[in-house]
């Protein structure tokens, strides 16, 4: 009994080859799944690149429209200063002849 039998060495081998092809097959899973996620990924990163395409359009057209906006805003505050100068003036010019003419009046009473 000074030697191992031969089944022993078959069946230690045998463990170790299993163990080693277990590795394998787990490496291999993991290549597998890698390579479907990375694809996956490049899917999500081509929609991606359409959804920025449209961002980049609707700030676009958003820019368009807050300048419309402004020149909007610009031509009601030209018109609201035409009607200040077209209209209040005057108004105010006729208020101080009304003034004017009621002070005359009061003084004319004293």
């Amino acid at each position: 009994m000074e030697t191992i039998p031969p089944i022993y060495w078959m069946v230690l081998i045998a463990v170790i080859t299993v163990f080693v092809c277990l590795i394998l097959y787990y490496v291999a899973m993991l290549f597998k799944e890698t390579s479907e996620t990375v694809s996956e990924v490049r899917n999500i990163v081509k929609e991606s690149k359409g959804i920025i395409k449209n961002v980049e359009k609707i700030m676009e057209e958003s820019t368009e429209i807050v300048g419309a906006a402004k020149r909007t805003t610009l031509m009601v505050e030209n018109t609201v200063g035409e009607v200040k100068e077209q209209v209040v003036q005057p108004i105010k010019k006729i208020g101080g002849i009304f003034s004017m003419v009621a002070s005359f009046f009061e003084g004319m009473k004293k």
